[in-house]
């Protein structure tokens, strides 16, 4: 099993919990930008088709792209038997496996899927505890995304689902600070544009066009992927956290399995 602890190499908040906990009559929302090292235009590649496909490539391996949740926390000094806890995951349920192996225990396990059960894989990357449901929820619901990032930390979650729903959210020390979604959907949260500086050149909104340069092909199975901006909210979350996620992280590394009955 992996360890509890991971060393941080990221910016933690940049505030005292009891500054800005939901039970203080003090709370400044807007100290949580302070002093905080996102990726900021100079120092972040502009959105092209080329990260738009390795994006892509990145969430057909997590697979399906149109129905998965992830989940950052920032920094990762959390047991992961207490972060899965709250996921709703049976903590005795732990076993150590490759993402493929994850992967494909859930697919295989139809009783699971028919009791709308799931299942949660997750390790360490660059300081951060990120945990990944194929074709999950559980980490999208905003009091778990809350509940996570109570204790200084950082919470990024991203989500989609088949019925083309697809939201972040970003949370710190027990508060949504901003949450964005696709139209309909409207910013919300402490600061709902808090992270407009990050968004200039994503297409999160608007579906791509067939005809963008950064238009992306409809994969083998069927899925419409240039119709819907995943691939956009993923280099968000990325942005946030500061590193990116990889193909070599998910393939290569042995990560924690837990079920979601």
């Amino acid at each position: 099993m992996i360890h509890s602890e991971f060393t941080s190499r990221t910016k933690r908040c940049d505030v005292r919990a009891a500054s800005y906990s939901s039970r203080s009559s003090g709370y400044r929302p807007q100290e949580l930008i302070r002093g905080r090292e996102f990726m900021g235009s100079a120092s972040t590649p502009h959105w092209s088709a080329q990260l738009a496909a390795a994006n892509l490539e990145l969430l057909q391996h997590i697979g399906p792209a149109d129905a998965m949740c992830i989940t950052w926390i920032n920094p990762g000094h959390i047991a992961i038997e207490d972060a899965v806890t709250l996921l709703g995951a049976d903590s005795n349920s732990g076993q150590s496996v490759t993402y493929q192996q994850g992967a494909d225990l859930y697919w295989e396990d139809y009783d699971l899927q028919d009791e709308g059960g799931g299942v949660v894989i997750c390790g360490p990357s660059e300081g951060c505890l990120v945990m990944v449901e194929p074709n999950g929820w559980r980490g999208s619901i905003p009091e778990t995304i809350q509940a996570l990032s109570i204790g200084e930390r950082d919470v990024v979650n991203v989500f989609s689902n088949v019925n083309r729903g697809i939201r972040l959210h970003w949370s710190c020390n027990g508060r949504i600070i901003t949450a964005i979604g696709v139209d309909p959907w409207e910013n919300h949260g402490d600061m709902p544009h808090a992270l407009d500086h990050l968004l200039s050149d994503l297409p999160i909104r608007e579906p791509a066009s067939a005809d963008s340069e950064v238009a992306l092909q409809e994969p083998s199975d069927g899925m419409i992927l240039e119709s819907l901006p995943v691939p956009a909210y993923l280099e968000v979350a990325f942005r946030i956290v500061g590193h990116r996620l990889s193909l070599a992280w998910l393939e290569s590394r042995i990560h924690e399995y837990y079920i979601i009955p």
